[in-house]
């Protein structure tokens, strides 16, 4: 039986968690790394990052991430995707993303994906797998035109914590349904709450009512 979700505020996406009171966070494992679910963060996600890849590493990490999702603590695969700025070429970015993405389908698990200047790889994998498990964009700093494409064609948006803070998504976030949100602070020492209290005043809605968004979604999606 998975974590009981407790706190005000969940943190779908971070790295180098700790225990907060009133925080839900999900804490994400890199597997190359070789980290494992321990008693660091409330849930996890777990998946073999786009930057780190090497050829003849990935069988092993496949097979490694095949069992640490048996935890029952992993609650989403991921981050995986496709970066045209870091990593190895596109062809093992694209085998290291669909087996990821096919796993999901498999544990009947979310996806978290990370994807710089990869979008039309992204898609193409999308059409191609045609998934029933969520698609959960992370990081997303994009426009409003991309942030309806991705909600039109079934994606979930979690925000690029520098962006909100900054205000640059205040525009798109009017766009974004409350369905279809979530809050992260990724890997940056930044308190939660403020994140939340910067996306909400962009949106315009309480705190509380955001919270409750992403608190729902987190309920439809992971538990």
């Amino acid at each position: 039986m998975r974590q009981p979700v407790t706190g005000d505020l969940i943190n779908i996406h971070t790295h180098g968690s700790v225990r907060i009171r009133g925080v839900f966070s999900v804490e994400n494992l890199m597997l190359h790394e070789g980290r494992v679910p321990d008693d660091s963060a409330d849930a996890f996600s777990a998946g073999i990052h786009p930057w780190f890849l090497q050829k003849s590493e990935l069988p092993g990490l496949l097979d490694r991430l095949t069992q640490v999702i048996k935890d029952e603590r992993v609650v989403a695969i991921g981050e995986a995707g496709y970066d045209h700025r870091r990593g190895p070429g596109g062809e093992l970015q694209k085998q290291a993303f669909e087996s990821q993405a096919k796993l999901a389908e498999e544990c009947g698990k979310p996806l978290i994906i990370h994807c710089v200047k990869g979008w039309d790889e992204l898609w193409t994998s999308r059409r191609r797998l045609r998934p029933e498990m969520p698609w959960i964009i992370h990081g997303f700093n994009g426009s409003t035109q991309q942030a309806t494409q991705l909600v039109a064609g079934g994606f979930y948006l979690s925000l690029w914590v520098k962006s909100v803070l900054g205000g640059a998504l205040n525009e798109v976030l009017a766009w974004i349904p409350p369905g279809r949100i979530f809050i992260e602070t990724d890997g940056f020492d930044v308190e939660l709450g403020l994140v939340y209290e910067k996306a909400a005043g962009g949106i315009g809605i309480p705190v509380s009512m955001l919270a409750g968004y992403v608190r729902n979604n987190y309920l439809t999606l992971f538990v």
